[in-house]
């Protein structure tokens, strides 16, 4: 599965971060969120740091859809009033 990340920087933190799953998802959000994190590289608001951020929360991803028993949440779009997540569901093999 491929999963990739636009950045358009014209819009400046805000409806500026794409988030692609192949052929399942393309949903676009503020990365806002991502540049205002206190625990990664606390002293800085920009573009290089949403990208840790962001490479960082993919591997907590990773982590979580290896260990998941029958369903999890991602969290991606963090806002103000809510957290918006992708639902992960695990389904049995047919092997």
């Amino acid at each position: 599965m491929k999963i990739n990340l636009v950045y358009n920087s014209e819009n400046s933190f805000h409806k500026d971060l794409t988030l692609e799953i192949e052929h399942l998802v393309s949903d676009t959000q503020d990365s806002y969120f991502f540049a205002l994190d206190n625990f990664i590289l606390p002293d800085k608001e920009n573009w290089e740091k949403v990208k840790v951020v962001v490479s960082y929360l993919l591997n907590k991803w990773e982590i979580a859809v290896r260990e998941i028993d029958s369903a999890t949440h991602l969290p991606f779009d963090f806002s103000d009033q809510y957290i918006g997540c992708l639902k992960v569901e695990k389904y049995p093999s047919n092997n």
